[in-house]
């Protein structure tokens, strides 16, 4: 194989496009890679169908910006297949519809081995223009074991050659777990970034972007999205979710840390750190969640702080005029 030599002036002032964004600001990208992870019952599966349906459907997804409607193609080989036909019946019902987008299988047994079941899904793609492909979950498409980096890379060859030869250069996206969470004494899930992928450190080194999913143990049903990695662009602020039962699909929380603590604010200001920090741990927070959130607040101008005139060192918090 012979590599193209470019000169710095050639790269310098070469006419290159910027990259196109599918959603966000570059999280999803045309032909990118993406993995998204988090523990048993983080509604990892439901978070994924519910992204490429809105994808397919050109509407924002859970407040990132879906720039244009495409065909997408979720392969879900988890549940049971009447509770797949359920999940989607529901994402119809409240989601806006029928998206003639979104394409869907739900194969009993699909590993991806060997160069032969890449193609069949490149055939596929191809029939079917699909512009953003995500497969769930690892585990059950990887021939052999997420421990074994041989194993991951030869699934990310696979990966990456349907990636390049389907006609339309799809963005592809797998479905992990983590390994089991931390948590800490006060029952708030600790942070240990990429540590917490189960398997290979490959599964990590491959994409462009990451999300997590991780379920707080307080207010019920709730989890928080955070984008870990985004190569193109500043990953967005953590955002908590919470899961309707009703709908069978994933809303933006009441009771996530900002909601909860702007509704306390509204009839409790001024409020001292102690009042603020537990409003904050309330909304899923460990203690140093809550004092590294309200710094962010304070700094993203939307939470006001002022010396406490009574006690020396102390602070107040309101909220800033127009909120």
């Amino acid at each position: 194989m012979t590599l193209q030599v470019l000169s710095m002036r050639d790269i310098v002032e070469a006419e290159m496009p910027d990259y196109d964004s599918l959603l966000g600001e570059g999280l999803i990208v045309p032909n990118g890679k993406v993995v998204g992870y988090g523990p048993p019952e983080s509604y990892k599966s439901i978070y994924a169908q519910q992204l490429l349906y809105k994808l397919s459907q050109g509407e924002d997804f859970l407040g990132h910006t879906v720039h244009k409607a495409v065909n997408t193609w979720y392969v879900e080989l988890e549940i049971a297949e009447r509770q797949f036909q359920i999940r989607t019946q529901h994402m119809a019902s409240y989601g806006g519809g029928v998206s003639d987008k979104a394409y869907y299988s739900h194969p009993h047994v699909f590993i991806l081995s060997d160069n032969k079941a890449a193609d069949a899904l490149i055939e596929q793609a191809n029939q079917y223009e699909i512009e953003v492909l995500f497969l769930d979950p690892l585990n059950l498409i990887l021939n052999g074991s997420e421990n074994n980096d041989e194993h991951i890379r030869e699934l990310m060859h696979m990966l990456d050659r349907v990636r390049e030869r389907a006609e339309h250069k799809p963005a592809v996206g797998i479905i992990h777990h983590s390994n089991k969470g931390l948590y800490s004494a006060d029952g708030q899930a600790v942070d240990r970034g990429f540590n917490e992928v189960s398997g290979s450190k490959g599964i990590i080194a491959w994409p462009d972007t990451i999300f997590n999913l991780k379920r707080v143990k307080s207010p019920p049903l709730t989890v928080r999205e955070t984008w870990q990695k985004a190569r193109y662009q500043t990953p967005p602020e953590p955002q908590w979710l919470t899961f309707s039962e009703e709908k069978v699909m994933l809303e933006f929380a009441e009771d996530g840390p900002e909601g909860r603590l702007k509704a306390f604010l509204r009839d409790n200001s001024p409020a001292s750190t102690v009042e603020v920090d537990e409003q904050l741990r309330l909304a899923g927070l460990s203690q140093a969640g809550a004092r590294n959130y309200r710094k962010q607040a304070t700094a993203a101008g939307w939470l006001d702080e002022q010396p406490d005139p009574t006690q020396h060192r102390a602070k107040l918090y309101r909220l800033a005029e127009g909120e």
